[in-house]
């Protein structure tokens, strides 16, 4: 049952009665019951792994099975039977979506076979009206504000944001520029297991003062942290898409964000964001140093960005791609 975000009151939710990774086995018959009982035109599955077993094991027929990042990514590499689960859920779904055009590569190498199946790129696009109040601060004199929203998981790179600042810190110090560094505020967004230890390399390295965990924040209120936003910085050491990208990106902030796949499949060029070598935390500092200090650049990365949301990942195309799988799912 959902905790914090509301689901739509036109939502029918019919809950399963075995929790856990058993009743991706144990829930089929209850499943399948359900499926006899409302007679969906189409089913959407999400995960390739987990609830692709399930909807295998119930035999549904009709399913859209959507691909979400570590079902593709890190499931089939724990082991040789783990791959041949995710195979075995991918051929029993009758069109397959993925939010990137690097994952659906990587589900092709998954599948292994000359046979062809329905693959379909349907990005997490974003509601564009959500995001058109933000207001831009080209002042370079003011506070400079720096968001990251993630989970703190060691696949995010939390650690090595911070570590990031330090850097910067740094270089200020080297550019006799102590002022590029009072003027910054970097704000972390998230909840996750790695807090504790996050916490701790703030204080370690003197970033106390200076590097904020925010907590938890509801997708309503992205918008609202993003309007206050001048720089996002992401230091993901994985992506399969990068919706947090696109956010800001549709919020008009310039992103400087790791070279992970999700994300460079995003910023194609250098006049829509910049990429970073993951692995760089003085390459970061070095870039975020730069945008600080050049408030003209930050507004032209923040049009071009803006630009290619409204062409790309508007959320009413996404969602009429979206659709029209549904469509062709199910007709027999």
């Amino acid at each position: 049952m959902p905790e914090e975000d509301d689901i739509d009151k036109r939502v029918t939710l019919h809950e399963l009665p075995i929790s856990g990774h058993k009743g991706y086995y144990l829930n089929a018959f209850r499943l399948r019951k359900i499926h006899k009982m409302i007679s969906p035109d189409a089913i959407n599955c999400h995960f390739a792994s987990g609830y692709g077993t399930l909807s295998r094991l119930a035999k549904m027929e009709n399913v859209v099975l959507t691909v979400l990042g570590s079902d593709i990514f890190t499931f089939p590499k724990i082991s040789y039977i783990h791959k041949r689960i995710v195979q075995r859920n991918l051929r029993s779904a009758r069109i397959i979506t993925s939010s990137s055009y690097c994952m659906a590569e990587e589900v092709k190498k998954i599948l292994r076979q000359n046979q062809k199946y329905d693959i379909r790129v349907v990005p997490f696009g974003v509601s564009l009206s959500k995001f058109m109040h933000r207001t831009y601060n080209a002042n370079s004199s003011n506070k400079i504000v720096v968001t990251n929203i993630k989970t703190l998981k060691p696949i995010y790179g939390i650690d090595t944001m911070v570590r990031v600042i330090e850097q910067y810190r740094n270089l200020c110090i080297k550019q006799n520029d102590l002022d590029a560094f009072k003027r910054l505020q970097v704000n972390i967004y998230g909840k996750g297991p790695d807090k504790e230890k996050i916490q701790l390399l703030i204080d370690s390295l003197g970033l106390t003062k200076k590097v904020h965990l925010r907590g938890y924040i509801p997708n309503k209120d992205v918008p609202r942290v993003l309007s206050k936003t001048d720089i996002f910085l992401v230091t993901s050491l994985n992506e399969s898409f990068g919706v947090s990208v696109i956010e800001a990106m549709a919020a008009k902030i310039p992103v400087i964000a790791s070279d992970a796949l999700g994300f460079t499949e995003i910023i194609s060029n250098t006049s829509l964001g910049v990429i970073v070598n993951k692995y760089d935390p003085a390459s970061f500092a070095l870039s975020l140093y730069k945008l600080v200090k050049d408030p003209t650049a930050r507004k032209a990365l923040a049009s071009n960005a803006y630009a290619e949301v409204e062409r790309k990942y508007n959320w009413e195309q996404n969602v009429d791609i979206m659709l029209q799988a549904y469509r062709d799912a199910s007709k027999n």
